[in-house]
């Protein structure tokens, strides 16, 4: 029996000079094209279209269940960023317009489905959002590669610290505060607009603004979260992917939390995730550290519980459970 046809659409924004590949990603969007394309392989017919204006070539064949867009609400984008290309291909696909988004939100989208990362009915607030849109949310999960993202084992216990934000409140100094307070044998490993750099925590911390400009390769992002037993998270997220490749890769989320909200969405604080949620300021931080690096992290079996729940292929499959009932 033959496969249906999806085409899927995400991966740059930019025009693109070769086919992406997990060896030359850099980037959380085209991370999420490359893996879904190869997941979503098992169950349809794929097509890849890997720039964000190429859909203007679109052409649908008489199989084609519809476009699922990984650019986050790429649909209600290409409405508000190319509205004459939206009003070209718009007829061409009547009730076919899907795409990934973090979660529901207040946001009017365009899309006829939506697949989150978050639980769309984790709490009442979501679940009437989405009876009232039009667009029909379903949950596609938190994802993370198996393949790359498995623990490595280092004698020296490690700390990965996330990058600060680059668009609001960033606390990577109260973190780094915490560590260099540290009375342990410990290496502590920091994203910044130099790329990756090991810290000696014998040396003073100069705050930064996180730019974003100098992207470190995926794979060789994946190398330094294998090594590490900690990654603590320095800025509100709603969904950070970041967070879901290095816990699959081993390591305990370290979660602060400010005026009682954490940095890490509520939706995703669930088991087999494991985390520890700590109050952002230094003498809290600097105690939860020594207490995870007293207590230990297990790195083989975080990897293999997220493995069993949190791949690409999970979240292919829920897709498909959805769209096969397309007729």
């Amino acid at each position: 029996m033959s496969k249906p046809h999806l085409i899927l659409w995400g991966g740059s924004w930019e025009p693109l000079n070769e086919a992406l590949t997990p060896e030359n990603i850099d980037s959380h969007a085209k991370v999420s094209y490359v893996f879904l394309k190869e997941a979503l392989s098992a169950h349809f017919d794929v097509t890849g279209i890997d720039e964000f204006d190429k859909i203007g070539a679109l052409e649908l064949r008489k199989d084609t269940l519809g476009v699922l867009s990984t650019f986050q609400a790429g649909f209600t984008q290409l409405r508000e960023k190319r509205p004459a290309l939206y009003q070209k291909i718009a007829p061409l696909l009547c009730r076919k317009k899907f795409s990934i988004l973090d979660e529901t939100t207040g946001r009017r989208t365009c899309e006829d489905k939506l697949f989150t990362v978050i639980p769309p009915d984790y709490a009442l607030k979501n679940k009437l959002q989405n009876f009232l849109s039009p667009s029909r949310a379903y949950h596609m999960g938190w994802c993370a590669s198996p393949a790359y993202c498995y623990p490595q084992e280092d004698q020296t216990f490690t700390v990965f610290v996330d990058h600060g934000h680059y668009a609001g409140d960033d606390y990577t100094d109260v973190v780094m505060q915490a560590l260099r307070s540290l009375d342990a044998d410990v290496r502590v490993f920091i994203q910044g607009n130099d790329g990756v750099m090991e810290w000696d925590l014998s040396q003073g911390w100069r705050p930064e603004t996180y730019q974003r400009a100098n992207k470190v390769p995926w794979a060789q992002m994946m190398s330094y979260y294998r090594r590490a037993h900690l990654f603590c998270l320095t800025h509100k997220e709603s969904a950070g992917l970041s967070s879901i490749e290095a816990a699959m890769s081993g390591a305990r989320l370290v979660i602060p939390h400010l005026n009682g909200q954490a940095f890490l969405h509520e939706g995703l604080l669930q088991p087999p995730l494991d985390f520890k949620l700590v109050a952002c300021d230094v003498e809290a931080l600097r105690t939860c550290f020594e207490e995870q690096i007293q207590r230990g992290v297990d790195k083989q079996a975080n990897h293999k519980a997220l493995k069993e729940h949190s791949s690409w292929d999970q979240a292919a499959q829920r897709i498909y459970d959805v769209l096969a009932g397309i007729k």
